[in-house]
């Protein structure tokens, strides 16, 4: 008898010995395959936005809309469409507003308002500001009239030279950054003017087109105004009820202020910035106006955001000589020539309604 209950006992403690190591190895499967399908979505993740990233030069992107739904632009995109870097050699003639890429580290992809001017030899002055002869009084030359010829020679000496020196770039005035006065550092700072190549030099793409910020979508590409230069984002989601200008978001805390910004006409109750600087007007509007949230395409960075700082990611189209963006919801373009129009086709298959509060203007 005892030993029939000591055979019982011990085939009990085998049994659950063997459920607890069956169980343990459901454990470690179950592990092994979260791990496996993480690693399988964070792949499947990092294709998709390799593809996004180069949806807009490489023929007829397509965007998801949803589960088992796919829609493609009306609007066949020509090959070779980019930013227009490069692209306008032909027409960056002295007074013409452009923009800036830089490729110094850490402001890679970094957009910067500028204009080009006219190079002159340093310390030479402008007729402009030379001082008023006063009435009655007549200037001698001790070159028998010819001072100012050889002047005028030796600065056409000294801009051809640079220009040689220099071929392939073209000499800019930036909107925001600074230098100080070169040879007197007490007289401040006065806007950096330097040469830049013209294959990093674009012109200045159209006014946001009214009625843009209406038409996002979770994902849709625009840039950001941030500490005066433009960088690659994408919409999150609206915010609403929130004031303030600019804010960012770090690790989950509010950030600093942001700058007013370059913004087109239209957007969120029509604000805007006008000529490149948000006007006090147009960040006091904004303050009433609801937000949008964006992430950096580069960085582990979000921001929060009046439409003023926002703008579509225009990319050139050689071709057809226009400017070109595309969202979610469907294609915009503009010429590219001063004054030019903007269009928007809808994309077949998506629902026509509103970002959720944001209203377009009229």
């Amino acid at each position: 008898m005892e030993r029939a209950l000591e055979h019982a006992k011990g085939a009990e403690e085998r049994a659950r010995e063997r459920k607890e190591a069956r169980d343990e190895r459901e454990v470690l499967r179950a592990q092994e395959r979260s791990e496996t399908a993480k690693e399988r979505a964070q792949v499947r993740d990092e294709k998709v936005l390799e593809k996004d990233l180069k949806g807009m030069t490489q023929g007829r992107p397509k965007a998801t809309l949803g589960k088992g739904k796919v829609r493609t632009p009306t609007v066949a995109l020509e090959a070779g469409m980019g930013g227009g870097w490069g692209e306008h050699t032909h027409a960056l003639l002295a007074g013409r507003a452009v923009e800036v890429r830089l490729d110094e580290e850490a402001l890679e992809q970094t957009v910067y308002a500028a204009t080009i001017v006219p190079w002159s030899a340093p310390g030479a002055k402008s007729p402009a500001k030379s001082p008023a002869k006063p009435a009655g009084i007549k200037r001698k030359s001790s070159r028998g009239g010819l001072g100012g010829a050889v002047t005028a020679a030796a600065e056409a000496a000294a801009a051809a030279a640079a220009a040689a020196e220099h071929a392939g770039e073209v000499y800019v005035e930036y909107e925001e950054l600074l230098e100080e006065v070169q040879g007197d550092p007490l007289k401040g700072e006065e806007r950096l003017k330097e040469w830049i190549k013209a294959e990093r030099v674009r012109l200045r793409p159209p006014p946001t087109p009214t009625g843009f910020f209406g038409l996002l979508r979770r994902g849709d590409r625009l840039q950001l105004l941030y500490e005066d230069c433009w960088w690659d984002v994408q919409f999150d989601e609206v915010v609403l009820g929130k004031g303030g200008q600019g804010g960012e978001d770090g690790e989950g805390e509010e950030g600093e202020e942001g700058e007013g910004g370059e913004g087109g006409e239209g957007g969120v109750g029509g604000v805007g910035g006008v000529g490149g600087v948000a006007t006090d007007a147009t960040k006091a509007a904004a303050k009433a106006a609801v937000q949008f949230r964006v992430s950096s395409l580069h960085y582990a960075k979000a921001h929060t955001v009046a439409d003023a700082l926002l703008r579509p990611q225009w990319q050139w189209a050689p071709k057809a000589q226009v400017w070109r963006y595309e969202l979610e919801m469907g294609h915009g373009c503009c010429g590219g020539e001063a004054g030019a129009l903007p269009t928007f086709k809808f994309a077949t298959g998506v629902g026509r309604s509103r970002c959720g509060g944001a209203t377009p203007s009229a």
